[in-house]
């Protein structure tokens, strides 16, 4: 019973301490703690994280990722490739090439993508990568393209508008009414047909309405 005792006493330390050298010396109840700090952390992060293995399996994914990526439930411990992205992104989450603020695009996002190894004590244990959403971003760039250009249009057919006002004005200061009349003539018959035959050909009028800025801009630039 002496020697059974011992042989179980002696076991029982070897499993401990084989677990607190799997643990880093760590107790349950700091595990616990450790496990529950980490799920939240990970919740509560508004970047899309992912981590993979060498393999190219996902091994986690938070909330936020999920959601950017719209990955399928129980996605977790299945290749990168069986999750329906787009072959750019798949090929950036599975190689071992490091990523910093590339660009990639999904059927209804603009993502941007940063991806490091992830090493434990010399050891490689994977990829984690980021995901920023930049959609909105695009979407308000964009809109800000086009009210420069439509500014831009409008500024420059003001500054046209102001410039044929001058020559009429000045040929009737010099006394050249009949060329100021022409002149005004012509200039507007000019307008009407570029306007009627681009009113004509396009159907939507909001592009009409830039063709004819951008037709204004380019004649003020070519005089």
């Amino acid at each position: 019973g002496l020697a059974a005792a011992l042989l179980s006493g002696l076991g029982t330390a070897l499993v401990a301490r084989r677990i607190r050298r799997q643990t880093h010396g760590l107790g349950a109840r700091q595990l616990q703690e450790m496990v529950e700090y980490y799920d939240a952390v990970l919740h509560a992060v508004t970047e899309g994280l992912i981590l993979t293995d060498l393999d190219g399996r996902l091994l986690l994914a938070n909330d936020e990722a999920v959601r950017l990526l719209a990955l399928p439930s129980e996605s977790r411990g299945r290749r990168v490739d069986e999750l329906g992205l787009p072959g750019t992104l798949v090929s950036a989450l599975t190689d071992d090439r490091p990523r910093e603020d590339e660009l990639h695009v999904t059927s209804a996002r603009v993502l941007v993508l940063n991806k490091a190894r992830a090493q434990w004590a010399g050891r490689a244990l994977g990829y984690v990568a980021t995901l920023r959403d930049r959609t909105d971003l695009e979407d308000l760039t964009g809109e800000l393209d086009s009210a420069r250009g439509l500014a831009e249009a409008l500024r420059s057919q003001a500054h046209e508008a102001a410039n044929r006002l001058h020559a009429i004005v000045s040929l009737i200061e010099l006394g050249h009414p009949d060329r100021a009349l022409a002149f005004a003539t012509e200039e507007l018959e000019l307008s009407q047909v570029l306007t009627d035959q681009v009113v004509g050909s396009m159907a939507e009028p909001a592009l009409t309405a830039l063709l004819l800025g951008s037709c204004n801009l380019v004649r003020e630039r070519t005089l």
